[in-house]
Protein backbone atom coordinates (compact mmCIF):
# COMPACT_ATOMS: atom_id res chain seq x y z
CA UNK A 1 0.00 0.00 0.00
CA UNK A 2 3.00 2.38 0.32
CA UNK A 3 5.15 1.75 -2.74
CA UNK A 4 7.09 5.00 -3.08
CA UNK A 5 10.01 6.20 -1.03
CA UNK A 6 8.93 9.52 0.48
CA UNK A 7 5.58 8.17 1.68
CA UNK A 8 7.06 4.82 2.71
CA UNK A 9 9.65 6.64 4.84
CA UNK A 10 7.09 8.72 6.71
CA UNK A 11 6.49 8.22 10.41
CA UNK A 12 2.85 9.21 10.41
CA UNK A 13 2.49 9.68 14.18
CA UNK A 14 5.97 11.11 14.78
CA UNK A 15 4.64 14.48 15.96
CA UNK A 16 1.20 13.11 16.94
CA UNK A 17 -1.67 13.88 14.57
CA UNK A 18 -5.39 14.57 14.44
CA UNK A 19 -6.14 10.93 15.33
CA UNK A 20 -3.25 10.02 17.65
CA UNK A 21 -1.99 12.25 20.48
CA UNK A 22 1.23 10.31 21.12
CA UNK A 23 4.21 12.31 19.87
CA UNK A 24 7.55 10.56 19.43
CA UNK A 25 9.33 13.79 18.45
CA UNK A 26 8.53 17.35 19.53
CA UNK A 27 7.76 19.34 16.36
CA UNK A 28 9.02 22.63 17.78
CA UNK A 29 12.55 21.39 18.53
CA UNK A 30 13.17 17.97 16.97
CA UNK A 31 12.28 18.33 13.28
CA UNK A 32 15.94 18.39 12.25
CA UNK A 33 16.54 15.21 14.22
CA UNK A 34 13.77 13.36 12.39
CA UNK A 35 14.95 14.78 9.05
CA UNK A 36 18.35 13.29 9.73
CA UNK A 37 16.73 9.89 10.21
CA UNK A 38 14.27 9.75 7.28
CA UNK A 39 15.40 12.57 4.98
CA UNK A 40 14.12 16.14 4.62
CA UNK A 41 11.42 15.39 2.02
CA UNK A 42 9.88 12.61 4.10
CA UNK A 43 10.13 14.76 7.25
CA UNK A 44 8.33 17.64 5.55
CA UNK A 45 5.55 15.30 4.47
CA UNK A 46 5.38 13.78 7.96
CA UNK A 47 5.11 17.19 9.58
CA UNK A 48 2.36 18.32 7.25
CA UNK A 49 0.51 15.03 7.75
CA UNK A 50 0.63 15.59 11.50
CA UNK A 51 -0.77 19.13 11.50
CA UNK A 52 -3.77 18.77 9.18
CA UNK A 53 -7.22 17.62 10.40
CA UNK A 54 -7.43 14.43 8.34
CA UNK A 55 -11.07 13.73 9.13
CA UNK A 56 -12.03 17.15 7.76
CA UNK A 57 -9.57 16.96 4.88
CA UNK A 58 -10.56 13.55 3.50
CA UNK A 59 -13.99 12.72 4.89
CA UNK A 60 -15.75 16.09 5.21
CA UNK A 61 -14.10 18.14 2.46
CA UNK A 62 -13.86 15.28 -0.05
CA UNK A 63 -15.93 12.13 0.50
CA UNK A 64 -18.95 13.77 2.15
CA UNK A 65 -19.32 16.19 -0.76
CA UNK A 66 -19.43 13.41 -3.36
CA UNK A 67 -22.64 11.40 -3.92
CA UNK A 68 -22.43 7.87 -2.58
CA UNK A 69 -23.78 6.40 -5.80
CA UNK A 70 -21.21 8.02 -8.10
CA UNK A 71 -18.03 6.39 -9.35
CA UNK A 72 -16.85 9.64 -10.95
CA UNK A 73 -14.88 11.00 -8.00
CA UNK A 74 -12.75 14.10 -8.48
CA UNK A 75 -10.48 16.28 -6.38
CA UNK A 76 -10.34 20.02 -6.99
CA UNK A 77 -7.19 20.86 -9.00
CA UNK A 78 -6.17 23.61 -6.60
CA UNK A 79 -6.08 21.21 -3.66
CA UNK A 80 -7.57 22.13 -0.27
CA UNK A 81 -6.91 24.55 2.57
CA UNK A 82 -7.60 23.38 6.12
CA UNK A 83 -6.83 24.76 9.59
CA UNK A 84 -3.69 23.74 11.48
CA UNK A 85 -4.88 21.38 14.25
CA UNK A 86 -2.96 23.28 16.94
CA UNK A 87 -2.83 26.93 15.85
CA UNK A 88 -5.86 27.21 13.57
CA UNK A 89 -3.76 28.90 10.88
CA UNK A 90 -4.64 27.97 7.27
CA UNK A 91 -2.58 25.12 5.79
CA UNK A 92 -2.71 24.55 2.03
CA UNK A 93 -2.45 20.97 0.77
CA UNK A 94 -1.71 20.82 -2.95
CA UNK A 95 -2.95 18.09 -5.28
CA UNK A 96 0.21 15.98 -5.13
CA UNK A 97 0.45 16.07 -1.34
CA UNK A 98 -3.27 15.42 -1.04
CA UNK A 99 -2.86 12.28 -3.14
CA UNK A 100 -0.06 11.12 -0.85
CA UNK A 101 -2.15 11.80 2.26
CA UNK A 102 -5.04 9.79 0.86
CA UNK A 103 -2.76 6.80 0.16
CA UNK A 104 -1.30 7.08 3.67
CA UNK A 105 -4.80 7.19 5.16
CA UNK A 106 -5.87 4.16 3.12
CA UNK A 107 -2.90 2.23 4.49
CA UNK A 108 -3.44 3.52 8.02
CA UNK A 109 -7.10 2.48 8.12
CA UNK A 110 -6.49 -0.87 6.41
CA UNK A 111 -3.81 -1.82 8.91
CA UNK A 112 -5.58 -0.78 12.10
CA UNK A 113 -9.37 -0.93 11.84
CA UNK A 114 -11.64 -3.79 12.87
CA UNK A 115 -14.98 -4.13 14.68
CA UNK A 116 -13.83 -2.59 17.97
CA UNK A 117 -13.32 0.76 16.24
CA UNK A 118 -16.68 0.37 14.49
CA UNK A 119 -18.27 0.18 17.94
CA UNK A 120 -16.18 2.99 19.41
CA UNK A 121 -16.80 5.37 16.50
CA UNK A 122 -20.42 4.47 15.80
CA UNK A 123 -19.62 3.09 12.35
CA UNK A 124 -22.70 0.88 12.03
CA UNK A 125 -23.45 2.18 8.52
CA UNK A 126 -19.91 1.57 7.26
CA UNK A 127 -19.38 5.13 6.04
CA UNK A 128 -16.41 5.56 8.41
CA UNK A 129 -17.25 9.09 9.51
CA UNK A 130 -15.60 8.47 12.92
CA UNK A 131 -18.13 10.64 14.75
CA UNK A 132 -18.22 8.60 17.93
CA UNK A 133 -20.85 6.40 19.53
CA UNK A 134 -24.31 7.98 19.77
CA UNK A 135 -24.44 7.13 23.49
CA UNK A 136 -21.43 8.68 25.27
CA UNK A 137 -22.01 6.39 28.27
CA UNK A 138 -21.46 3.24 26.19
CA UNK A 139 -18.24 1.36 26.87
CA UNK A 140 -16.57 -1.41 24.87
CA UNK A 141 -13.90 -3.82 26.08
CA UNK A 142 -10.84 -4.05 23.84
CA UNK A 143 -10.34 -6.00 21.60
CA UNK A 144 -13.95 -7.16 21.40
CA UNK A 145 -15.04 -10.05 19.13
CA UNK A 146 -12.66 -8.88 16.37
CA UNK A 147 -14.95 -9.07 13.37
CA UNK A 148 -13.47 -7.56 10.21
CA UNK A 149 -14.11 -3.84 10.21
CA UNK A 150 -16.47 -1.87 7.99
CA UNK A 151 -13.75 0.28 6.41
CA UNK A 152 -13.41 -1.29 2.96
CA UNK A 153 -16.08 0.81 1.25
CA UNK A 154 -14.69 4.17 2.40
CA UNK A 155 -11.14 3.14 1.50
CA UNK A 156 -12.26 2.06 -1.98
CA UNK A 157 -13.67 5.55 -2.54
CA UNK A 158 -10.42 7.07 -1.33
CA UNK A 159 -8.65 5.04 -3.99
CA UNK A 160 -10.69 6.71 -6.69
CA UNK A 161 -9.63 10.09 -5.30
CA UNK A 162 -5.98 9.04 -5.65
CA UNK A 163 -6.63 8.31 -9.32
CA UNK A 164 -8.18 11.77 -9.70
CA UNK A 165 -5.11 13.42 -8.16
CA UNK A 166 -2.74 11.48 -10.39
CA UNK A 167 -4.70 12.09 -13.59
CA UNK A 168 -4.85 15.83 -12.96
CA UNK A 169 -1.13 15.99 -12.19
CA UNK A 170 -0.40 14.12 -15.43
CA UNK A 171 -2.68 16.42 -17.43
CA UNK A 172 -0.88 19.45 -15.99
CA UNK A 173 2.52 18.01 -16.88
CA UNK A 174 3.56 17.90 -13.22
CA UNK A 175 6.67 15.68 -12.96
CA UNK A 176 5.58 14.56 -9.50
CA UNK A 177 2.76 12.56 -11.06
CA UNK A 178 5.10 9.61 -11.57
CA UNK A 179 5.80 9.50 -7.83
CA UNK A 180 2.13 9.23 -6.90
CA UNK A 181 1.61 5.50 -7.24
CA UNK A 182 -1.94 4.19 -7.25
CA UNK A 183 -2.24 1.24 -4.81
CA UNK A 184 -2.99 -2.12 -6.47
CA UNK A 185 -6.03 -2.83 -4.27
CA UNK A 186 -9.57 -2.63 -5.71
CA UNK A 187 -8.24 -3.51 -9.16
CA UNK A 188 -5.79 -0.61 -9.06
CA UNK A 189 -8.40 1.60 -7.38
CA UNK A 190 -10.84 1.37 -10.30
CA UNK A 191 -13.63 -0.28 -8.30
CA UNK A 192 -15.81 0.92 -5.43
CA UNK A 193 -17.44 -1.35 -2.86
CA UNK A 194 -20.82 -0.19 -1.61
CA UNK A 195 -21.60 0.05 2.10
CA UNK A 196 -24.39 -2.49 1.76
CA UNK A 197 -22.21 -5.06 -0.01
CA UNK A 198 -19.39 -4.68 2.51
CA UNK A 199 -21.86 -5.23 5.38
CA UNK A 200 -23.51 -8.26 3.81
CA UNK A 201 -20.14 -9.80 2.88
CA UNK A 202 -18.67 -9.24 6.34
CA UNK A 203 -21.69 -10.69 8.13
CA UNK A 204 -21.86 -13.74 5.88
CA UNK A 205 -18.13 -14.35 6.26
CA UNK A 206 -18.43 -14.18 10.03
CA UNK A 207 -21.36 -16.58 9.97
CA UNK A 208 -19.07 -19.19 8.41
CA UNK A 209 -15.85 -18.64 10.34
CA UNK A 210 -17.49 -18.33 13.77
CA UNK A 211 -19.62 -21.47 13.48
CA UNK A 212 -17.65 -24.73 13.82
CA UNK A 213 -20.70 -26.80 12.89
CA UNK A 214 -20.99 -25.01 9.57
CA UNK A 215 -17.37 -25.89 8.81
CA UNK A 216 -17.84 -29.65 9.22
CA UNK A 217 -18.19 -32.07 6.29
CA UNK A 218 -21.95 -32.39 6.69
CA UNK A 219 -22.39 -28.65 6.10
CA UNK A 220 -19.41 -28.01 3.80
CA UNK A 221 -21.58 -27.38 0.75
CA UNK A 222 -23.54 -24.70 2.59
CA UNK A 223 -20.35 -23.08 3.91
CA UNK A 224 -18.81 -23.12 0.44
CA UNK A 225 -21.89 -21.49 -1.04
CA UNK A 226 -21.85 -18.76 1.59
CA UNK A 227 -18.16 -18.04 1.04
CA UNK A 228 -18.67 -17.86 -2.71
CA UNK A 229 -21.38 -15.30 -2.07
CA UNK A 230 -19.00 -13.36 0.18
CA UNK A 231 -16.50 -13.22 -2.68
CA UNK A 232 -19.17 -12.06 -5.11
CA UNK A 233 -20.12 -9.22 -2.76
CA UNK A 234 -16.56 -8.27 -1.81
CA UNK A 235 -13.92 -9.71 -4.15
CA UNK A 236 -11.19 -7.40 -2.85
CA UNK A 237 -10.08 -9.19 0.35
CA UNK A 238 -8.11 -12.41 0.71
CA UNK A 239 -9.53 -14.24 3.70
CA UNK A 240 -12.75 -15.60 2.11
CA UNK A 241 -10.64 -17.15 -0.67
CA UNK A 242 -8.41 -18.84 1.90
CA UNK A 243 -11.40 -20.21 3.82
CA UNK A 244 -12.84 -21.55 0.60
CA UNK A 245 -9.47 -23.10 -0.31
CA UNK A 246 -9.47 -24.98 2.99
CA UNK A 247 -12.95 -26.35 2.35
CA UNK A 248 -11.77 -27.56 -1.06
CA UNK A 249 -8.76 -29.24 0.57
CA UNK A 250 -11.07 -31.04 3.00
CA UNK A 251 -13.05 -32.28 0.00
CA UNK A 252 -9.89 -33.34 -1.91
CA UNK A 253 -10.73 -30.84 -4.65
CA UNK A 254 -7.10 -29.85 -5.07
CA UNK A 255 -7.32 -27.75 -8.23
CA UNK A 256 -10.11 -25.61 -6.80
CA UNK A 257 -8.09 -25.26 -3.61
CA UNK A 258 -5.02 -24.18 -5.57
CA UNK A 259 -6.99 -21.51 -7.45
CA UNK A 260 -8.50 -20.03 -4.28
CA UNK A 261 -5.24 -20.15 -2.31
CA UNK A 262 -3.39 -18.47 -5.17
CA UNK A 263 -5.95 -15.67 -5.30
CA UNK A 264 -5.79 -15.27 -1.52
CA UNK A 265 -2.02 -14.92 -1.66
CA UNK A 266 -2.25 -12.33 -4.44
CA UNK A 267 -4.69 -10.24 -2.42
CA UNK A 268 -2.71 -10.51 0.82
CA UNK A 269 0.37 -9.26 -1.02
CA UNK A 270 -1.58 -6.39 -2.58
CA UNK A 271 -2.75 -5.16 0.80
CA UNK A 272 0.29 -5.89 2.95
CA UNK A 273 -2.16 -6.27 5.82
CA UNK A 274 -5.21 -8.33 6.67
CA UNK A 275 -8.94 -7.69 6.74
CA UNK A 276 -9.58 -10.31 9.45
CA UNK A 277 -7.41 -9.07 12.32
CA UNK A 278 -7.75 -12.19 14.50
CA UNK A 279 -4.32 -13.19 13.20
CA UNK A 280 -1.43 -11.07 11.97
CA UNK A 281 -0.77 -10.62 8.25
CA UNK A 282 2.36 -12.76 8.36
CA UNK A 283 0.41 -15.66 9.87
CA UNK A 284 -2.30 -15.36 7.22
CA UNK A 285 0.30 -15.35 4.45
CA UNK A 286 2.16 -18.32 5.95
CA UNK A 287 -0.99 -20.45 6.18
CA UNK A 288 -2.01 -19.42 2.67
CA UNK A 289 1.34 -20.64 1.37
CA UNK A 290 0.90 -23.93 3.23
CA UNK A 291 -2.49 -24.47 1.60
CA UNK A 292 -1.18 -23.45 -1.82
CA UNK A 293 1.80 -25.79 -1.62
CA UNK A 294 -0.38 -28.65 -0.40
CA UNK A 295 -2.78 -28.18 -3.30
CA UNK A 296 0.00 -27.81 -5.86
CA UNK A 297 1.68 -31.04 -4.76
CA UNK A 298 -1.39 -33.17 -5.44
Amino acid sequence: MMPFADVGSCTVSAYSNSFVNLAIFQPDVERSRLAGLIGPEAEELTHLFCIVPRQQLIQIDLLDKLPLDTRDLHVRPEGLTVPHIRTGEPVHVDLYTLGQFIVMTMADFAEQLYSWQDCMFGNADGRLRLEGCSNPETRYLWPGPMLPGLWISAVSRMGRLVISCKQQLEAAGDPRASKLIVPPVFDNCTKILSESDQQRARDLYWEVVSNPELQGPQNAAEASEKLQRVIELNPYVAEPHLMLAQLHIHADDWEAARVEAQRALELFLQWGTCWDKRMGWDAWVAWTRVCLEAAAEQ
